[in-house]
């Protein structure tokens, strides 16, 4: 029997950005602790587990942009500014090249000078992951599109903040915009909508030791390889309840919304053993004399 208590949460919301649904709300509840362990996958294949004491920051955005619709026949017309131009029409699939490249350029900066020593190089991003693009009312493509919208994930180096990075993003794709002339009069509108900071244990945590001495034992002596998360957990928001943590699970963080996704039985036997080691560590034993 442990001296302390060991509280197993499973919880919603967190991949779909929810955490006051679920984390938030269960801590709120008054069901915390001291430490945690997230159970996400962070092993790599023919590996075991690896201790994850950070995570990036998480950042979802789109951009809007405004053209002006024509006929199709008149796009010869439109885009070569010896002829009509943007007087006659605007294409927004056009436009949104300039609002690509310029966060294109930040991403490979990011990749050159932003780096982090448990992360691989270039892993912070911005994903164009969705784009709609048509004229007003209609899906045909026999208009020019005067509609665009684009959204956007992004993670970013655990050092900095939102704020900071969101700030960045705007002003870079601003600049850009105003190399352009329709673009400058007509600029490209923002909305953030998931600001989830990225989070960081501290070196000297005692539960960083409890947890490696506890891998190292199930693992016969070879202790886990610590790295940077591949995503964002609900980590962030146990911090802003006072309770620091690590991810250490089974699973190939690799397959994740991916197909064929899968489990190695290896992982989750050390898992298991880790975490039974860490509880004992950690809590104590009861007394049972």
């Amino acid at each position: 029997r442990l001296a302390g208590d060991l509280v197993l949460q499973g919880v919603v919301g967190e991949e779909v950005g929810d955490h006051e649904a679920g984390t938030t709300a269960v801590l709120e509840a008054g069901f915390g602790a001291d430490a945690a362990i997230v159970c996400e996958p962070s092993g790599q294949a023919g590996t075991l587990p690896a201790s994850v004491p950070v995570t990036p920051g998480l950042l979802w955005f789109s951009v809007s942009l405004e053209g002006k619709t024509a006929h199709s026949g008149l796009r010869g017309m439109t885009v070569h500014p010896t002829l009509e131009g943007d007087a006659l029409g605007v294409n927004t699939v056009d436009k949104f090249w300039v609002v690509y490249q310029a966060l294109r350029a930040l991403e490979d900066d990011w990749a050159r000078h932003n780096r982090h020593p448990l992360f691989p190089p270039g892993y912070f991003n911005l994903l164009p992951g969705v784009l709609r693009a048509n004229p007003s009312g209609i899906l045909v493509p026999f208009f020019l599109a005067d509609e665009l919208v684009v959204e956007y994930c992004v993670y970013h180096h655990p050092d900095r903040s939102n704020e900071e990075v969101m700030a960045e993003i705007e002003s870079r794709v601003m600049d850009a915009c105003r190399t352009d002339p329709w673009l400058r009069e007509h600029p490209p509108v923002f909305e953030w909508k998931l600001l989830w900071p990225p989070y960081s244990l501290p070196d000297d945590a005692p539960l960083s030791a409890t947890l490696v001495g506890a891998h190292t034992t199930a693992a016969g002596g070879q202790p886990p390889l610590t790295t940077g998360f591949m995503g964002v957990c609900d980590l962030t928001w146990m911090d802003r309840k006072g309770i620091g943590g690590l991810v250490y699970g089974p699973g190939v963080g690799y397959t994740a919304h991916a197909e064929n996704e899968y489990v190695e039985i290896a992982q989750l036997v050390q898992s298991a053993k880790t975490y039974a080691l860490t509880a004992i560590d950690w809590c104590g034993l009861a007394d049972e004399r």
